[in-house]
């Protein structure tokens, strides 16, 4: 399967290897930060994510040999309304949706996003959305903070970054 037309999350193998490098809690490898590790695959999927969206950077999500959830998991999951809230948006202001009075518009693409009614699962479309901003993401990131192997440094930066 396309990794486009993937219906998960995608953490591509060089998402993971750079990752694995600081430590994830959740793989059998150890990871060289010494002040923490990210707890889920998930965790840093979202700060991809989130920094693609940030600098509206987005990319074809890359190869991916493990599996990878299709719904928010871990601490997350207490935030899945509104990160989905947040690319339900974005992918409504890309169809120029925002602003527009005819609500059965927006009722529509609902359904287009979303692949069913909880809302917890996304259609190819949903998770294509995501899956670009956290490749745009990570590209960023990966330029900007290559060599960088404790969480608590990492957290730093990318928090200067986000904000910048």
């Amino acid at each position: 399967m396309s990794e486009k037309g993937r219906n998960t999350f995608v953490l591509s193998d060089e998402m993971r290897d750079y990752f694995y490098k600081i430590g994830v809690k959740s793989s059998n490898k150890s990871g060289k930060s010494r002040s923490g590790v990210f707890p889920t695959n998930i965790h840093p999927f979202y700060l991809c994510m989130i920094m693609g969206i940030r600098k509206n950077m987005s990319g074809d999500p890359q190869h991916m040999k493990q599996t990878m959830v299709a719904e928010w998991v871990s601490d997350a999951a207490n935030w899945e309304h509104h990160i989905s809230g947040l690319t339900f948006f974005l992918h409504c202001r890309r169809l120029g949706l925002v602003n527009d009075e005819n609500s059965n518009r927006v009722l529509k693409e609902m359904n287009v996003f979303f692949s069913n009614e909880s809302n917890k699962e996304f259609s190819s479309e949903g998770y294509g959305l995501m899956n670009k901003f956290a490749q745009g993401g990570f590209d960023y990131i990966q330029e900007e903070l290559a060599g960088v192997t404790d969480l608590a440094d990492w957290l730093s930066l990318y928090l200067a970054h986000l904000v910048e």
